[in-house]
């Protein structure tokens, strides 16, 4: 694998791992909430 082809793929790896931070930060606030409504 070339480095021009990783500079051109680039953006798609940027947004996979937006995604895997968002799901984690999601899953977080969910388990938060679970353990406030159960207080």
């Amino acid at each position: 694998m070339t480095i021009e082809l990783g500079l051109n793929y680039w953006p798609i790896y940027y947004l996979v791992i937006l995604r895997r931070r968002k799901f984690i930060h999601d899953c977080r606030f969910l388990v938060v909430g679970e353990r406030e409504t159960d207080l």
